[in-house]
Order: structure tokens, then sequence, then C-alpha cells
């Protein structure tokens, strides 16, 4: 955990490095509390979907 501003919200204080590596290109943010727990709701709502689903069999086509 790191302090500064969120790269979202603006909110000064301390913040948790957000990264999706499902994303083209990967995302990175540097995120407060409340904006790192939507972070992580949207990305269990995004791998429930097709295009979820179809961006975890990529990565780990990747990695194979």
């Amino acid at each position: 955990m790191n302090a500064g501003k969120c790269d979202s919200c603006k909110y000064t204080g301390p913040l948790y490095e957000f990264r999706n590596d499902l994303a083209e290109p990967e995302i990175r943010f540097n995120l407060c509390p409340a904006c790192m727990r939507k972070a992580y709701t949207c990305i269990a709502i995004f791998i429930r979907t097709p295009a979820g689903r179809e961006a975890l069999a990529k990565k780990a086509a990747k990695q194979n």
C-alpha cells in the first residue's frame, strides 16, 4: 500500500495498486479503498460475461 492521490476520484490518502491484465493493453491504477472495491466488483461481473470468459481463455492460451 502506498499514499498519494487516487487515479479515479482524486482522494488523497492510502492507495492500493490495481492491475487488470485481462485488458489489452493492461490497465494499472493506484486506487483508494472505495474505488478498489468498485474495480473488483466490475471485474467479478466482467468474468461472468461471454467476453470475460473469452479473455480468460486467451490468457490461459498465452500461458501454455
